[in-house]
């Protein structure tokens, strides 16, 4: 009855009009560094001068950005909390159920800000100049080749699983907690590939990193000499990154709408949209609000493609591998008992403390004679049979004075006679 009670309240016109009532908070649910962080601050300025509040990024991430959008999912829909996502927000349902919301019902979608083609780069310190060499380089060594992305269950680590499976390779996936370790780890050499977009990779594209394909179905404006995957011989691989704004189910119309032409304001200004073409190499979509691109975008990548995909290459949600996996290429065995002595799997009884859970309390016992380790000053001590020949304490418990002497078997030796 109370959240029935708030959103009556949020639909009222007087709420509509005063909204702003505070900061706005926009959850970038990926660390500092990445693109998605990077487009929230770009858009920050002009929603700002827009709106007259100020706007907060708050940078959550984990999960391939399921923590951030499930913490987005359960804000009050007051208009005060927004989250921007990745393309890995329309793969979580997909990879894993109990991701803690619903793309399709938990959200009301706002705009689909921009979208761009994922690149696949290397370390300018690698000899490959093209993806057919890279491939050629794959073949010959199985298992050895390494490639970075954004997370778990991305659309690049599916992209990618694709591509092995079109091109009949095996690659080792070394997934990271967003772009802007990517990029570090990629910028110094850790992988010999690292596939996300330009703004994720943090502007080493050219400067540290040599781009060997797009993933787009043409090739992007921003990059007009870069073949696609379908022009290198790999037809059948195309995806492209996109990011888009979300809100929590139940928002008023007039907030939405008003938001929502906020950020068309921020997308049309001349400066921000060169920062974002020119410099990060994205293409600006700025949808409108109903019926938005958004929502068949939520249902695009959950088909049955990337499904499969992922089924076919075992892959599990970010966390849920690393609890159910055992060492690196076997599969995890039944679980072990708890306890030796209980081998059906379940932990034995527990005995209750003394005092508590209607236990009886236990007595100390009484003791009978003297303390332990605590001998009369005046008993003797008889000499010790080891190799010490020193004295040892008595174990008799009986005085001294009652203790006699022990009796000779030998008969008494007489003095010799005068």
């Amino acid at each position: 009855m109370h959240r029935r009670s708030l959103l009556a309240f949020f639909s009222t016109p007087a709420f509509a009009q005063s909204w702003p009532s505070g900061p706005i908070r926009i959850i970038a649910p990926f660390p500092p560094g990445g693109s998605v962080d990077t487009i929230a601050r770009l858009l920050v300025p002009s929603l700002q001068a827009s709106l007259g509040v100020p706007v907060v990024i708050e940078n959550r991430s984990g999960a391939a950005g399921a923590l951030g959008t499930a913490a987005a999912a359960r804000a009050v829909p007051d208009g005060q909390t927004w989250v921007l996502v990745f393309d890995s927000f329309a793969t979580t349902n997909a990879l894993n159920p109990q991701a803690g919301f619903d793309a399709r019902r938990d959200f009301a979608p706002v705009m689909l800000l921009a979208t761009a083609p994922m690149l696949l780069t290397t370390p300018l310190g690698r000899p490959w100049r093209s993806l057919e060499e890279v491939a050629a380089a794959a073949r010959a060594k199985p298992d050895t080749l390494t490639y970075g992305t954004v997370g778990a269950g991305s659309l690049a680590h599916l992209t990618m699983e694709v591509w092995q499976q079109a091109a009949g390779l095996r690659l080792i996936h070394v997934p990271y907690r967003g772009g802007g370790p990517l990029a570090t780890a990629a910028a110094a050499g850790e992988v010999d590939l690292a596939i996300a977009s330009r703004v994720g990779l943090g502007g080493q594209v050219g400067t540290r990193l040599r781009a060997l394909a797009q993933s787009g179905a043409k090739r992007s404006p921003a990059l007009p000499d870069l073949p696609t995957f379908a022009e290198a011989g790999f037809p059948g691989v195309s995806a492209e990154a996109f990011w888009g704004m979300l809100g929590p189910a139940g928002l008023p119309g007039p907030v939405l709408a008003r938001f929502h032409a906020a950020l068309a304001a921020a997308l049309a200004d001349p400066a921000t949209r060169q920062r974002l073409e020119e410099g990060q190499g994205v293409d600006i979509a700025a949808s409108s609000p109903r019926p938005s691109p958004l929502s068949s975008t939520v249902r695009w990548p959950s088909g049955a493609r990337w499904c499969a995909s992922a089924a076919s290459r075992s892959i599990r949600p970010p966390g849920r591998a690393r609890r159910l996996s055992g060492r690196a290429g076997r599969r995890p065995g039944p679980p072990r008992p708890r306890s030796s002595r209980c081998r059906s799997g379940a932990s034995p009884p527990r005995r209750p403390r003394p005092g508590r859970h209607g236990a009886a309390p236990r007595h100390p016992r009484r003791r009978v004679g003297p303390p332990p380790n605590r001998r009369a000053a005046s008993r003797p001590r008889r000499p010790c049979r080891r190799r010490c020949q020193g004295p040892r304490r008595s174990t008799d418990p009986r005085p001294a004075s009652a203790v006699a002497p022990p009796a000779s078997s030998h008969p008494p030796i007489s003095a010799a006679p005068g």
